[in-house]
């Protein structure tokens, strides 16, 4: 039998009690185990550290979701971290993750122990890795060793969650709250921090995403606050405590689905740079809200993780191939916007090779991805800068979105900026989801025809994209990982040669587009990726447009069409407002823009048109912005 001798140790830098007047202060609940709370009294730290290993904490668990609660904690400490307490927990974490022998597993948490007494205090990440060993230290260890462990937590959570400072991540505070008042249940001031951690976890998932589920943007990483929420929900439901009530369910499922929206395999949680992180805790939140292993968020992140596993990224056995995940053939649209986040997902399907586009314009400057077959190919800010008469315009009024639709043809945003004098900045992202299309538009509205207007668009490229420029034409080419882009200023004169009032060239990491003019002004890209190789042949034309028998210039109206192999697309935006319908290639329509297709017969099929403000009647949808009327 082992002997514990009451000792004074240091955590943290101070000196704290000895074991035996630990014991004295506990106070315990009216269901706590009998023996444990005799040990308490009497003061015998032997019995009551064996007390505490047989009934003082939860039986362990060896199941796959323990292990995977271990790993999910162990990227909390990255492998480059050279901090002792943070390579001794993650050395910990991983060799219980892995099975290793408990006795290998328990010299590695000595280490971890000897080296708390002599270092800082730990953090709350530390804290709830070290709350989650607790129990399998508990399971045929030594005693002396189990209450060390026990002893530590209790004294740095009693400090932890006791200090009124704000902490970086609130998550990660709330998770050591609801562990702590799982591991400590049998003391009384357990209950204390089981109802923080109630409240704390409502009023931040209140905060974090809207009613439909659109996550905010966090000022934590999304893999950070995703791990500690999925680590609470299953503890809590492991533990069989309400963490949550039925509408918290509600939108916990809704916050599943649009994170496995955004998903991709080989890219992660496309949210942040840390994405591949976030794969396997999205797989496991998707199990505990009750997705079922067949629905398409389910089978996309699945396969996301194993493509992850496969690259040996996951701490899983890595495959020697990844295996090739399914194709979901779902007709439910994972696309969705939102006014209260102020963001957008537009995703032409559930399938792993969708193409995808997130705009998330919540900050002072729109934030842009693109991902096309399960490769980022655009990425970072969608700048924009504008000057009247050589004067820079501020655009510090910030965007909103004025329309959003999405139906099973296509997705359209459509973002504003109010400007000084009555000026307005218009931007458009339309995706098709049955063609290899999209469609980017900034506009100038609301300037005086006597007054002159620069316009200056930078469209982010990612890492490895390469640009390729046509020699006869202003067309250019985006070439990454065998894949091509075909990018077409079509508000432009395609020969390059000729004038034209602005430009399309590569800048650095970007693509620069310029436009200047007289009043109004509109520029125009369509990119293509129908052809794998960029040969097929490819014309554009900006098209004239009339209203009562006069031709409108480009500060009134702009339209054009494009021809990539046997493909034909139609663009019109209206820069002004007409007394009657106007015409475009044989086209009358008096909306105020129009995405449509050419048929065989030559006759435009509408994609998406938008009203003039006033005119558009609302449409029942998941969420409404502003005007919107679907395609006709």
């Amino acid at each position: 039998m082992t002997v514990l001798q009451p000792a004074a140790a240091s955590t943290g830098g101070s000196p704290t009690l000895n074991a035996a007047a630990l014991l004295a202060g506990l106070q315990f609940t009216d269901s706590a185990p009998r023996a444990l709370a005799e040990a308490a009294r009497a003061g015998d730290v032997g019995w009551f550290a064996r007390q505490v290993q047989k009934r003082g904490v939860p039986r362990p668990s060896a199941g796959k979701r323990t292990r995977r609660l271990w790993q999910s904690l162990a990227e909390l400490f990255p492998a480059g971290e050279s901090a002792t307490l943070a390579f001794l927990t993650r050395e910990v974490l991983l060799a219980c993750a892995r099975q290793e022998p408990r006795a290998a597993a328990a010299n590695h948490l000595a280490a971890l122990l000897d080296a708390t007494d002599a270092l800082a205090a730990p953090e709350p990440r530390h804290l709830a890795a070290w709350l989650s060993l607790l129990p399998a230290a508990s399971r045929g260890n030594d005693p002396e060793l189990c209450f060390r462990l026990w002893r530590l937590l209790l004294v740095e959570c009693r400090r932890c969650l006791g200090e009124t400072a704000a902490t970086e991540s609130l998550e990660l505070l709330n998770e050591v709250r609801l562990r702590a008042s799982v591991m400590f249940h049998p003391l009384t001031e357990s209950i204390a921090w089981w109802n923080a951690a109630r409240e704390g976890w409502r009023s931040w998932l209140a905060n974090a995403c809207d009613d439909q589920g659109m996550p905010h943007r966090s000022r934590t990483s999304p893999s950070l606050w995703l791990g500690a929420l999925t680590r609470a929900t299953q503890d809590a439901l492991s533990a069989e405590l309400d963490l949550w009530n039925e509408e918290d369910l509600q939108r916990l499922r809704r916050l599943g689905e649009r994170l496995a929206a955004w998903t991709q395999p080989g890219l992660g949680l496309v949210l942040a740079a840390d994405s591949t992180a976030a794969p396997l805790n999205l797989q496991m939140f998707l199990k505990l809200t009750g997705w079922k292993k067949q629905s398409p968020p389910r089978r996309l992140v699945d396969a996301a993780v194993d493509v992850a596993a496969a690259q040996g990224g996951r701490g899983n056995r890595p495959r020697k191939q990844p295996r090739q995940p399914p194709r979901i053939r779902n007709r439910s649209i994972p696309s969705a916007q939102s006014d209260a986040a102020r963001a957008a997902l537009l995703r032409t399907d559930w399938g792993w090779d969708a193409a995808l586009c997130k705009v998330d314009h919540s900050g002072p400057r729109i934030l842009f991805e693109g991902v096309l077959a399960g490769a980022r190919w655009l990425a970072g800010p969608w700048d924009l800068e504008l000057s009247l008469d050589d004067t820079p315009l501020s655009l510090a009024g910030g965007w909103k979105c004025d329309c959003w639709y999405s139906d099973h043809e296509a997705d359209f945003l459509e973002l504003v900026c109010d400007l000084a004098e009555g000026m307005m900045v218009v931007r458009q992202v339309f995706l098709a989801r049955q063609e290899p299309l999209l469609v980017l538009m900034d506009a100038v509205r609301g300037v005086p025809p006597q007054r002159s207007v620069q316009c200056r668009a930078r469209l982010p490229l990612a890492a490895g994209v390469e640009v390729e420029r046509d020699g006869l034409t202003r067309e250019l080419q985006l070439v990454f990982r065998s894949r091509r882009v075909r990018v077409f200023p079509v508000h432009l004169p395609p020969q390059r040669g000729t004038s034209a009032p602005g430009a399309l060239d590569a800048a650095g990491d970007d693509l620069l587009c310029t436009m200047s003019g007289r009043g109004s002004v509109c520029q125009v890209l369509m990119l293509d990726w129908s052809d794998r190789h960029g040969q097929a042949p490819a014309d554009w034309t900006p098209l004239s447009v009339a209203e009562e028998g006069r031709r409108l210039s480009s500060s009134e109206a702009v339209a054009s069409r494009l021809r990539v192999g046997d493909r034909h697309w139609f663009y019109w935006h209206n820069l002004t407002r007409g007394k009657v319908a106007r015409s475009a290639l044989g086209h009358h329509s008096a909306s105020e823009t129009v995405i449509a297709r050419f048929s065989a017969q030559g006759t435009v099929e509408p994609l998406v048109h938008v009203e003039p403000e006033g005119e558009s009647q609302p449409v029942p949808s998941r969420e409404s912005s502003g005007r919107r009327l679907p395609a006709s």
